[in-house]
């Protein structure tokens, strides 16, 4: 059976198409106007083909034609119309489709995490960061290692967020999303309290103020603090959680093999080139979610069990 995954990231949306372990197509686009007519002629070729769609934030697994309001406010988390533009608009078109296509959680809303990691907290890693997860799980399986041996430390950097994902026994624990830990290549990461009550903080200055903008301004000091941060959050999870495994994922992978691979038990299960993990991941899932040879890796995940939203156990 084949299966779709789509993965929406900083300036890329990416399209993994496989047939069990085989990969058919990887295909990398600047922007959903020129996806769509890649998705039509692939659904065509594939009748009733399951796709996994990007999710943002996450809700209870269900179908696109299923999506409420509710669901694409919480999968954007945008204030107004989320349907303007982005995720959100790319959602609400195909909402009107008939495609065999799925919403998933994201990190918070698994069973697996305890609740109070949850508390106060969002963005533990957004439903493309589990998909991640899926494909670093599936490659090591490919490898002869059992779902529920594996522990790792799943690091993935892209081109503007970066999250680090706990594995313990193949499921995930913990999760430290983009817009929550030290700033990102492009992402400012978690606002100071202070901070927060000084400025006006929109969505896009949440996605902006990370170390290229910090070098804009301020020069080396942008670098220097995105991998003192990066390293910082590395040991603390691999300290607290006794691991002995790092598994590398994301568009900028190599350049954290290059900076810490000498330092720290680093591997690189993919070596793409341009970080399809995501989009493997939500193909693998997809697979999985419509009965196929994945089907167990999607129960082990737990993403069926999901009734959680992201906006439960906030307190204001």
């Amino acid at each position: 059976m084949a299966s779709l995954g789509i993965d929406y990231g900083t300036g890329s949306w990416k399209f993994a198409l496989i047939e069990g372990p085989r990969v058919l197509a990887l295909k990398w686009f600047p922007d959903p106007a020129e996806l769509y007519p890649m998705l039509e002629e692939t659904t065509r070729t594939y009748p009733h083909l399951p796709i996994v769609l990007p999710s943002g934030f996450g809700i209870p697994l269900r179908r696109i034609q299923e999506v409420d309001d509710r669901d694409l406010f919480e999968m954007t988390l945008r204030r107004g119309d989320p349907s303007e533009k982005g995720l959100g608009q790319f959602l609400s078109r195909l909402r009107e489709s008939d495609l065999r296509a799925y919403c998933i959680p994201s990190v918070k809303l698994l069973r697996s995490v305890p609740v109070h990691r949850k508390v106060n907290r969002i963005d533990m890693g957004t439903a493309d960061k589990l998909c991640a997860v899926a494909c670093l799980l599936h490659l090591q399986m490919a490898r002869g290692e059992s779902l529920e041996t594996q522990d790792f430390l799943s690091v993935e950097v892209g081109e503007g967020f970066k999250a680090i994902l706990v594995v313990r026994g193949g499921r995930v624990v913990d999760g430290l999303g983009g817009t929550a830990g030290h700033l990102g290549p492009r992402a400012r990461g978690a606002i100071d309290g202070e901070l927060a009550c000084l400025y006006p903080f929109s969505k896009a200055m949440v996605y902006r103020g990370g170390a290229l903008d910090i070098e804009a301004r301020f020069g080396q000091y942008g670098h220097d603090a995105f991998w003192e941060g990066l390293e910082k959050e590395i040991v603390l999870f691999l300290n607290y959680y006794g691991l002995r495994r790092i598994l590398v994922a994301g568009r900028r992978k190599e350049a954290v093999m290059e900076r810490l691979e000498k330092r720290y038990p680093m591997e690189l299960p993919l070596e793409d080139g341009e970080g399809f993990e995501a989009a493997l991941g939500a193909a693998i899932l997809a697979d999985g979610i419509a009965g196929g040879q994945f089907q167990g890796l999607v129960d082990h995940l737990g993403l069926r069990d999901t009734t959680e939203r992201v906006l439960d156990w906030i307190e204001i």
